[in-house]
């Protein structure tokens, strides 16, 4: 349940920033959050596996 809260708090943040991106057609930008993001809910959720 830790690892789902880790995973939806940054998809919060994330998500209209996704969406906004999107919508202009900046891909470029989009990739580079895209990647931050997912290294960011590796980071937080990896531990939370880890001792589990």
């Amino acid at each position: 349940m830790l690892t789902s809260f880790v995973l939806m708090a940054v998809n919060l943040v994330v998500a209209p920033k996704f969406a906004a991106l999107s919508q202009q057609g900046k891909s470029d930008q989009l990739e580079r959050i895209d990647l931050k993001a997912t290294k960011l809910m590796v980071l937080f959720a990896l531990p939370i596996v880890g001792f589990k």
